[in-house]
């Protein structure tokens, strides 16, 4: 018989907390979290994990015996909210991509053309979709994905399960996230912002010389083009931005762990 079908009650309510820790900061997480996946595959996924993690869990909780009881509940509450917050620092990184293709669409004129993304629930523009769409598999591809597998291994051995308060120095670290994310927007959309903003310069030059050139007509078709010909060419700098990206997540993950 399957060891699983042996577990004690102690060892059951420790899956259980286990379960709903992982499986908040899952729900939370910007890729796994999205609305387009499936709930039952955010559940599954969260089981898999949990079985996978859970031997080195019981093997830090050895003195947890605990029975279902008023303080049950608050474990599973505050395994919930530790779960919501870690996915949610993570998925605050991704906020940078959508700075970066906000700024780029209002500086192309393409802000206006805003589709239903089905991926987030919410109307956004084309440029900015595919900017997170693309961050993503890069993400992906990068093995960011074994950042958050690190990450919910490390919580549970630096905050384990315990009638103890959360300390929220981790939070201050979080605070400071702020400058970072919007830092590597503003990087991120600064060739396409440059290049446009020389472009401007010339039609202006352009329109001072020749005045029988209608500029601002003649201005709209050309700044789409050099806008997207300069997006094209900045791709490999955008990798490296994604990749930056995903070593901040995790400096960051691991220090307001500590701090917690």
């Amino acid at each position: 018989m399957p060891a699983i079908y042996q577990w004690s009650e102690t060892e059951l309510l420790l899956f259980i907390l286990t379960f709903i820790r992982i499986t908040a900061l899952m729900a939370s997480f910007p890729i796994f979290g999205l609305q387009g996946v499936p709930n039952s595959t955010k559940v599954l996924l969260s089981l898999i994990i949990g079985i996978v993690l859970f031997p080195s869990v019981k093997s830090i909780n050895i003195g947890f015996s605990y029975g279902i009881d008023t303080g049950f509940l608050w474990l599973a509450l505050k395994e919930t909210l530790i779960g919501i917050f870690l996915g949610s620092i993570a998925r605050l990184y991704f906020m940078s991509i959508n700075v970066a293709g906000q700024i780029m669409s209002n500086s192309l004129g393409l802000s206006s053309a805003q589709v239903f993304n089905p991926m987030l629930g919410t109307h956004s523009n084309t440029l900015e979709q595919f900017q997170v769409s693309f961050a993503m598999l890069l993400f992906l591809g990068f093995n960011g994905h074994h950042v958050l597998l690190a990450a919910m291994n490390e919580s549970f051995h630096v905050i384990p399960m315990s009638f103890d308060m959360i300390k929220w120095d981790g939070v201050k670290t979080a605070a400071v996230m702020g400058s970072d994310i919007l830092s590597l927007g503003l990087r991120l959309s600064a060739p396409v912002v440059v290049a446009l903003f020389l472009t401007q310069v010339c039609m202006g030059i352009i329109g001072r010389v020749v005045p029988q050139i209608n500029v601002l007509v003649t201005s709209l078709h050309l700044t789409i083009i050099i806008g997207l010909f300069v997006i094209f060419m900045t791709l490999p700098f955008f990798l490296e931005g994604v990749h930056e990206m995903e070593r901040q997540m995790g400096e960051y993950l691991f220090g307001i762990m500590k701090g917690m």
